[in-house]
């Protein structure tokens, strides 16, 4: 039966779009209208509309529009019925159960029933039969506030209570033996059983699933729930009922593997915490997280299966132009073990040195390779298989510009000249053989003379063309910052020249003492093509080598944070001073990246 019009007409009467919309996208008013990004497709620039004066949304960008029922369908996943009675409840208008559907007065019935027998559970934890997980919960650290956040409870050792317990209340074997609650095997056996229950529960904070931990006897440590009409696993987050306001407020959100890791990050202070289902993460899952979050932190084991878990996640979340960062952690532990052992110390400590995701695949692609007895790290071909093992997680990002700031960062963490990385990565996406410029045989395109090029090399070459510009550089650049041996043996040569108030080409050439890369300064100058290109070379690449060399040192500090954090007999004075050299390495590594724009 439909819903009359008259209560639909009343619904809509009542509501306001915009605190419906607001609730899923950050809105901004322009004028009459509200705009923001677009949650049902991925962009930069807001091109989503509300208009409270109509009723009505739409996005310029995928042509999508309508009214309050139409996004609470297109956002949520519903029928309209099932959007038009959400709102309805928001709006104190009751949409007569009679006009439901067979299919929506059963998913009714079993969110009934999962409320209440999340309660019971809830009612176990403090009672005797719940010592034993009280007492796992206290060893774990984990305080009457965090149980009380997340709703934890006990499932009696009683397989079959919860089964009499509902009956008594009126509720039929058949709809029972398909709640998800009781095991195929014998529809009367409840599926959890000596176990710590927490429930899951929807953004508003209905529980839809449980998870179970086992406390004692035999079985698998961890269960949950199967998927039902009310549940799917792909979809749901734990901890996103309590997570998603911060999530939101912060643009940002923190990625952990289990139920405990998510109570433990929230016991200490990071409250955009939020975890898979006993699954791996999901594109869905990242879909969903794209509409509030522009950051993700992920902090998952730091074992193989973890790192992997790092990597899959992070692939998932690429496309959705997410700044990625991981928090490294020792094999075996996780933020659950450092709340037991420490408190919530370690685990600030630990989220304050976080490694970019490229530095994270790096360093896991250094430590395989390291195990499995391959070549050095420091031969070509060992950098060449690193890096053709991250390039097709360059492919994945959206932006050019950020593939191409990859690229070169890709290029510092391995000591690889930009160039050659970027020719490797293009003609490995294009399928074309990657050829050195000067192999073309143009003068426009012997940029680089060899795949190991650097952008000290032709920052130097710039300035041997543009010589009244070295006064510059030099402020900015000391040989020291220099990796290219070639670049530092160019830049003597013009600091001496720059000393003696020599300006000739000869009298700077007279002055490099390998007469290979004298000959090469010559041979470079000669082509022309530093003709049109230093005046915007020169400060790009100074800008460059600053900024890498601000990384590199800011690399070396986090090193000794982690190392310090490690152990608590360190992690005073040390510990306090490193942070704070860290936080003046944030400061002017913003400063130089914002140096031009």
């Amino acid at each position: 039966m439909r819903i009359p019009d008259s209560v639909v007409d009343e619904v809509s009467r009542r509501i306001d779009i915009v605190e419906l919309v607001g609730n899923y996208v950050s809105l901004k008013q322009q004028g009459s209208r509200y705009v923001g990004l677009c949650p049902f497709h991925n962009e930069k620039t807001p091109s989503f509309s509300v208009d409270p004066n109509v009723g009505a949304y739409y996005c310029f960008g995928c042509q999508r529009g309508g009214g309050a029922f139409k996004f609470l369908m297109e956002i949520e996943g519903l029928t309209f019925p099932e959007a038009v009675r959400q709102l309805g409840e928001q709006v104190g208008v009751t949409v007569d159960a009679a006009d439901r559907s067979p299919e929506d007065r059963r998913a009714t019935a079993l969110q009934e029933l999962y409320d209440r027998v999340t309660s019971t559970f809830v009612h176990f934890l403090s009672q005797p039969e719940g010592a034993l997980a009280r007492k796992t919960l206290e060893e774990r650290a984990v305080n009457n506030d965090s149980v009380e956040k997340f709703g934890l409870g006990f499932a009696p050792p009683d397989g079959f209570w919860l089964h009499r317990f509902l009956l008594g209340k009126g509720y039929s074997r058949e709809f029972l033996e398909h709640s998800g609650l009781f095991t195929r095997a014998n529809p009367e056996r409840s599926l959890f059983s000596r176990r710590l229950i927490f429930p899951i529960r929807t953004r508003r904070g209905r529980t839809v699933a449980f998870g179970g931990r086992l406390l004692q006897g035999d079985g698998p440590k961890y269960i949950n729930s199967p998927e039902t009409a009310i549940y799917r696993k792909r979809e749901n987050l734990f901890g996103l009922d309590v997570a998603l306001q911060p999530i939101r407020n912060e643009k940002m959100v923190v990625l952990a593997e289990g139920y405990m890791d998510v109570i433990a990050l929230h016991q200490a202070g990071v409250s955009q915490a939020v975890a898979p289902l006993g699954t791996a993460f999901t594109p869905e899952q990242a879909s969903f997280l794209a509409r509030y979050a522009e950051r993700a932190i992920l902090v998952f084991d730091g074992d193989s299966a973890g790192q992997a878990a790092t990597r899959k996640t992070a692939e998932l979340l690429e496309p959705h132009g997410f700044a990625i960062d991981v928090i490294p952690l020792d094999p075996g532990s996780d933020p659950a073990d450092m709340l037991q052992s420490g408190g919530s110390r370690p685990i600030l400590n630990a989220l304050s040195s976080p490694l970019s995701i490229l530095e994270f695949l790096v360093r896991t692609a250094i430590q395989e390779r390291s195990r499995s007895g391959d070549e050095h790290m420091s031969s070509p071909r060992a950098k060449e298989g690193i890096l053709r093992g991250l390039y097709p997680y360059v492919r994945l990002m959206e932006s050019e510009v950020k593939r191409n700031e990859s690229l070169r960062q890709l290029s510092d963490l391995l000591g690889v000249g930009v160039d050659a990385v970027q020719r490797d990565y293009h003609a490995l996406r294009t399928g074309r053989k990657a050829v050195a410029p000067q192999e073309k045989g143009s003068s426009e395109s012997s940029r680089l003379p060899r795949a190991a090029q650097s952008h000290d090399l032709y920052l130097m070459l710039s300035t041997v063309h543009q010589r009244a510009r070295f006064a510059y550089v030099r402020t900015y650049v000391q040989p020291e910052d220099l990796e290219d041996r070639e670049a530092r043996e160019i830049y003597l040569a013009l600091e001496e020249c720059f000393r003696r108030g020599e300006t000739e080409l000869d009298q700077l050439v007279a002055r490099i003492l390998d007469p290979e890369i004298a000959d090469m300064v010559r041979a470079r100058l000669a082509t022309g093509e530093f003709d049109n290109e230093a005046d915007r070379a020169i400060p790009d690449a100074v800008k460059a080598i600053r900024i890498r060399g601000v990384e590199k040192k800011r690399r070396a500090v986090e090193a000794e944070l982690r190392r310090v954090s490690a152990s608590s007999a360190q992690a005073g004075n040390e510990y306090s001073e490193l942070l704070n050299e860290k936080m003046i390495l944030d400061r002017e590594l913003q400063k130089v990246k914002g140096e031009g724009e």
